[in-house]
């Protein structure tokens, strides 16, 4: 809504002024890194801070999370994405670690974490894997060294 308002006065000020008056033009550059902006465009949702983008993905007529969203590091680069429906985390998902590798992934069920999950350290190589029931670790776990060696399997407890 704000950028549209600072759209239309860019827009709207020289028509407006006189001939024979001095304008002084508004850089829009200048006034996206001053504030944070969002906004809706033909059913995306765009979210921006200093000039650049920090958060896009789709919503529906309800203006819910709707299929895959983004965030974004400040070079640019995704990262994260998480999917959605109606507005709950439901799909895949997964996050970067600055450096561009692979931090985790996994999927959601109704807004849990369900099935196989997999986090990896910085360097790329595997930290740990295992199984989500209903955002809870279910089964045997594995843990790996950061040179990606097989340390440890844990059965964690399953809660009755």
């Amino acid at each position: 809504m704000k950028y549209q308002y600072i759209i239309s006065l860019i827009i709207l000020f020289p028509l407006f002024s006189c001939d024979n008056q001095k304008t002084e033009t508004i850089d829009a550059t200048e006034i996206s890194e001053a504030e944070t902006l969002e906004e809706i465009k033909d059913g995306v949702y765009t979210k921006w801070q200093k000039g650049k983008k920090l958060i896009q993905g789709k919503v529906d007529a309800d203006s819910l999370k709707n299929g895959e969203w983004f965030s974004y590091f400040k070079d640019g680069t995704k990262n994260s994405m998480t999917t959605y429906k109606s507005g709950i985390k439901s799909g895949k998902s997964w996050v970067n670690h600055p450096n561009g590798k692979r931090y985790y992934q996994g999927s959601y069920m109704n807004d849990k974490k369900s099935g196989l999950w997999k986090f990896n350290y910085s360097n790329g190589k595997r930290h740990s894997e295992g199984n989500y029931i209903n955002n809870k670790r279910s089964g045997a776990w594995k843990f790996y060294s950061k040179k990606g060696e097989l340390e440890e399997k844990n059965f964690p407890k399953i809660d009755k």
